[in-house]
């Protein structure tokens, strides 16, 4: 709010300024012109301070946000006709008092052309990139979109058989409430030197809000953006994990929990998500990925699996009840391999489960880490589960000069250019864990903590 009104002010003393500009064109020329100028006012309404120049009044009035110049002749006074003024402004000839009209445009029009003259040689005003990307920041799991696998980090050629030049074309389309558009474009892995896979698809578009029509889209809710993080916004006393990560002022977030980041809100949407990170081994090959939590209420269990994983509450020190505690959607033996899938009572949600972006374990494979700490049971699993912790990779040292709207793009991929980020990976949870290569640093877990908690943490209310 206070910002908002900053900016109120800041915007009506740049129009004040202008219109400063405008009245001192129509002066100069009226002095030229042989008119005698009886009063320059910088600002409206009553004088603060004035001074006398020759027979001329000049003042700063108390509101100001503009100004004006009175030339005489220009009101009529007593049975004066305003043309008998003495050097009054009817006085003079008719393409006098057009010069002079004219002098305040005009000189606007230069002051405009030498303004965008001295940007232009100074490079340009700077452009938020997010607008011209052709990558995709992210993309609404509901939608056709999604289901045909387009994900954050795939990059637009082409929409509706015309060159994609940015977020913007998306936005206009919305307004237009186009029925359905046609995109070309890429899927990019950023795991192996950014192998793109082509695509080419035409979808309907649908409403951006349900029971809306104002707005419509066809998934994508995000144009891409790099992400870095501001030690100067953030006060780490309010979450300790945060604090013991080891992330450093104006680190790049380049990965989490299993993706390449490309916004804010995807990795807002990342960090709210029930799911974890798991390292696990399958007929002698590890591999990691992003799994889906449950609650445990929500699956099927037979009455012998559910004494069991009560005894295994109990070891782990678990205080909560059993139903509030999360689980993944099978069930481990005491070695933490899988023994078998369990459905869900829900099927809505066991869309949501078994979606193809998340990893899905089959009978025999053994969990051999949890975001990274590592466990050797059904117990130390099921007590693991309970937290959430998310791993983070930053980009350390980037470097933003020459970072601009016609090369973001370009500057997203360099990183990605080698195989440094894949190994980073694969390490997570294994014997030997690599806190980072090169650049690319792998990040202590964090925990999440919730807005409730930090409102408490930092002395205020939440508002219900």
């Amino acid at each position: 709010m206070v910002f908002q009104v900053l900016y109120l002010v800041l915007a009506f003393l740049g129009l004040g300024v202008l219109i400063v500009l405008h009245e001192l064109a129509h002066y100069f020329m009226a002095k030229r012109a042989g008119m005698r100028v009886e009063v320059f006012s910088i600002g409206f309404g009553r004088a603060l301070y004035s001074w006398k120049r020759g027979q001329e009044k000049w003042q700063i009035a108390c509101l100001p946000f503009g100004g004006y110049v009175k030339i005489a002749g220009m009101e009529q006074k007593a049975k004066e006709e305003l043309f008998e003024v003495k050097d009054g402004f009817f006085s003079k000839t008719p393409f006098q008092r057009i010069k002079v009209a004219l002098a305040g445009p005009l000189a606007n029009l230069l002051f405009a052309f030498l303004a965008f003259s001295v940007l232009w040689l100074a490079g340009g005003r700077e452009q938020n990139f997010q607008l011209f990307t052709k990558k995709i920041g992210l993309v609404d799991p509901d939608s056709r979109l999604f289901a045909r696998g387009i994900r954050s980090g795939d990059e637009l050629v082409e929409y509706n058989g015309r060159p994609y030049s940015g977020f913007k074309d998306l936005l206009l389309a919305s307004v237009m409430k186009k029925t359905e558009l046609n995109l070309k474009g890429s899927q990019v892995d950023y795991y192996h030197n950014l192998k793109r896979t082509p695509f080419d698809l035409t979808l309907p578009t649908y409403a951006l809000k349900a029971g809306e029509k104002s707005l419509s889209t066809i998934g994508i809710e995000n144009p891409a953006s790099l992400i870095f993080y501001d030690a100067a916004k953030t006060d780490l006393k309010l979450n300790p994990s945060l604090a013991a990560s080891g992330l450093q002022d104006q680190d790049r977030l380049l990965w989490a929990d299993g993706e390449v980041l490309f916004s804010l809100p995807q990795l807002i949407k990342k960090i709210n998500e029930p799911a974890c990170f798991l390292t696990v081994q399958r007929n002698g090959r590890i591999f990691q990925s992003g799994f889906y939590k449950v609650k445990f209420e929500d699956l099927k269990m037979e009455k012998d699996d559910l004494a069991e994983i009560d005894d295994w509450k109990h070891e782990a020190g678990i205080k909560d009840k059993l139903a509030k505690l999360f689980f993944l959607p099978c069930y481990f033996d005491k070695q933490g391999r899988v023994e078998n899938r369990l459905s869900l009572w829900d099927e809505k949600l066991a869309e949501i489960v078994y979606r193809p972006d998340f990893g899905s374990l089959q009978n025999g494979d053994r969990i051999l880490a949890v975001d990274g700490q590592k466990v050797f049971s059904g117990r130390d699993i099921l007590k693991a589960l309970q937290k959430r912790r998310v791993l983070i990779i930053v980009q350390r040292g980037f470097s933003k000069a020459g970072l601009n709207f016609q090369n973001c793009d370009e500057r997203f991929d360099e990183v990605f250019l080698n195989s440094r980020l894949e190994p980073l990976v694969k390490s997570i949870g294994s014997k030997e864990v690599l806190s980072g290569l090169d650049d690319l640093v792998l990040l202590a877990p964090i925990e999440p903590v919730t807005l409730e908690t930090l409102m408490e943490r930092s002395g205020q209310k939440a508002l219900l």
